[in-house]
């Protein structure tokens, strides 16, 4: 989210859109990069992918019918960061509510908000992603507490308990974006963090344990929200890699980082996401000449882009924020935020 977005107002909504947006600030310091990026300062992303069929490119970027709001009461409106039960019955988002910074559940139909953890666990959790078993959510909060330099960690959620633990062998990495694939029948974490003051891509077993580095340090400087193929490929966004104080897409193959997709305008957090296919990438951005939230839809082959909607259905909203996909479905949930509330959008 900007930070020139904030208005002054008594409204609920609006008190809590401060302190996340102070959060953000605060995180945005630790991180080294504050202030950099007028249209986009970080963000998070994906939920798991990786653990689906398709792979490779061709053809033009896919279609999306809709972005139907879902129905949540007005104090859940501001959501950071929103996924998808693996049949995508279920909206889960990070955000702010009655009892502080958390994780919130809503029927994707619309309905009653369920507060799945909230409070004193989480400081900032812009980064939400669900196990392959669709029983855990793991966060990535750059601003929890607790650790030994403050300096944030990834928490692992139960999705109907509601108990919150720290997986092992993430504190005080400033954690980002998450993504959850899995090797060798086993959920492994892939993060965007600033490592011992490094950015960089990493990755953990969902377990907890020792962080293996990736990639680290240049091109990267702001890596943030992620997602991952099938064949292991990771596609990210750096909120201020193109050099003109805008965000790019970057591709890690394994072995190098590269970019892939220049020059794009992005919320906060920013989100990206992949076709089920895995031959579209979807990016939560800023159409740039309305300066409207827009999906930006990118064929991985062609690197032929494509803007959804291409009416003015969303011209009110400027501040688009995470996406994440159903592990099972070619359904999406993104966030943008939306002053009357709905904040959370099932694309379909």
């Amino acid at each position: 989210m900007r930070k020139d977005s904030v208005r002054p107002s008594n409204d609920t909504r609006q008190s809590a859109r401060k302190l996340a947006l102070a959060m953000l600030a605060l995180t945005a310091v630790a991180w080294g990069c504050g202030g950099k990026n007028s249209s986009s300062s970080s963000g998070l992303a994906t939920s798991g992918t990786g653990a689906h069929g398709g792979g490779g490119g061709g053809g033009t970027p896919g279609k999306l019918g809709s972005a139907t709001p879902i129905s949540i009461d007005a104090m859940y409106a501001l959501a950071l960061d929103a996924t998808l039960s693996n049949d995508g019955a279920v909206a889960y988002f990070t955000g702010v509510g009655p009892h502080g910074p958390g994780v919130f559940s809503v029927p994707t139909g619309g309905g009653s908000v369920q507060e799945i953890a909230a409070g004193d666990a989480f400081g900032a959790p812009f980064g939400l992603a669900l196990s392959s078993d669709g029983k855990t959510l793991y966060v990535a909060d750059p601003g929890a507490s607790g650790t030994t330099l403050d300096g944030g960690r990834i928490l692992a959620v139960d999705a109907e308990k509601g108990t919150v633990t720290p997986v092992a062998g993430t504190d005080d990495a400033l954690p980002r974006g998450i993504a959850v694939a899995q090797e060798s029948g086993k959920d492994q974490l892939f993060f965007t963090a600033n490592l011992e003051g490094q950015p960089g891509l990493y990755k953990i077993p969902a377990a907890g344990g020792t962080v293996k580095t990736l990639f680290q340090g240049p091109p990267m400087q702001d890596p943030s929200g992620l997602s991952i193929t099938a064949s292991g490929t990771i596609y990210f966004i750096d909120t201020i890699g193109a050099g003109t104080s805008r965000a790019s897409v970057f591709r890690y193959d394994g072995t190098q980082v590269t970019e892939f997709y220049p020059d794009v305008a992005v919320g906060y957090p920013a989100g990206i996401a992949l076709s089920h296919d895995d031959k579209t990438i979807l990016v939560s951005s800023l159409e740039p000449k309305k300066g409207a939230s827009s999906l930006l839809l990118v064929d991985i082959l062609s690197k032929e882009p494509t803007r959804f909607p291409g009416d003015a259905s969303l011209d009110a909203l400027s501040e688009p924020g995470g996406l994440h996909r159903a592990r099972d479905k070619e359904e999406f949930a993104w966030v943008t935020y939306d002053p009357k509330g709905s904040s959370v959008r099932l694309v379909q």
